[in-house]
């Protein structure tokens, strides 16, 4: 039997192999209350400005003493079956619109509005436990003359490189976000000062101790840091960037360090 469904609201465009999971995943429900087979005979992608059309074909099948008796499944579950696989893709879709409103395209990792939230949230807990919390902002150095003088796609290829050997150096529990452009934030839960730039400073050796090859060009990376903590430099997101920001570009202007914490005297090390 052949059933076809108009689904009145449009479909968001996925590829068929998600939609033809999703719909078979909701023909499980007659394979446990009708020993059903159902299989999706055609899965026809949303036209333009038109509802979802979608083809269904299935079969009932009863075992009954000596012979066996077919008949078609009834209509009324394989539309509670098809309605279900559609709203299983709808949610999927919202998962896959969540985690792209929150991560960065180029990299994969976390990106600034998703640092918001587990900032406040990290603050939060580290004011309950009284066990702190530190933040370190990353800025790669000289980025934008390599950006320019290679171009986009290869400037594109070491902000992947550099997220893949960060990401390398972390421990478990520690966030890394992309909060644009060249810049980089790393949030450490339960992580004093010291620590913060302890692995702040493995953070750049793990950076820096081979160069990036970059089509014909070979690249030699490093870094400035940044370090703010919580309660140190205060209890709210907003000014622990600050501070951390702050304390980076401190470590610009020096001449002795690349690294520095908002609370240290301008220009003196502390890692």
């Amino acid at each position: 039997m052949s059933v076809r469904f108009h689904f009145l609201s449009q479909l968001p465009s996925v590829g068929a192999s998600v939609r033809g999971a999703a719909l078979s995943w909701g023909f499980c429900v007659l394979r446990s209350h009708y020993t059903t087979s159902v299989r999706v005979a055609q899965l026809r992608p949303p036209v333009a400005d038109n509802p979802t059309v979608v083809d269904f074909h299935a079969s009932h099948s009863q075992q009954g003493g000596r012979g066996s008796a077919r008949r078609a499944a009834s209509p009324l579950a394989l539309a509670l079956a098809g309605l279900l696989g559609y709203h299983l893709v709808v949610a999927g879709r919202c998962r896959e619109f969540r985690h792209q409103a929150l991560h960065d395209d180029l990299t994969g990792l976390p990106n600034r509005r998703c640092l918001d939230q587990v900032l406040s949230r990290t603050i939060s807990a580290a004011t309950r436990s009284g066990e702190g919390a530190s933040l370190v902002l990353i800025d790669l150095d000289h980025f934008k003359e390599l950006n320019d003088s290679l171009g986009h796609a290869e400037g594109d290829a070491v902000l992947r490189e550099a997220a893949r050997r960060f990401k390398s150096a972390l421990r478990q529990g520690d966030f890394l976000a992309r909060v644009g452009g060249d810049e980089f934030c790393l949030l450490l839960p339960r992580t004093d000062l010291e620590a913060a730039a302890g692995l702040a400073g493995r953070l750049r050796t793990t950076l820096s101790e081979r160069p990036v090859r970059v089509g014909a060009a070979t690249v030699h990376l490093d870094a400035t840091v940044g370090l703010s903590h919580c309660p140190t430099d205060g209890e709210e997101a907003d000014a622990l960037l600050r501070s951390a920001d702050s304390a980076m570009y401190a470590s610009k202007r020096s001449r002795h360090t690349r690294q520095s914490h908002a609370g240290a005297e301008a220009g003196k090390p502390n890692g």
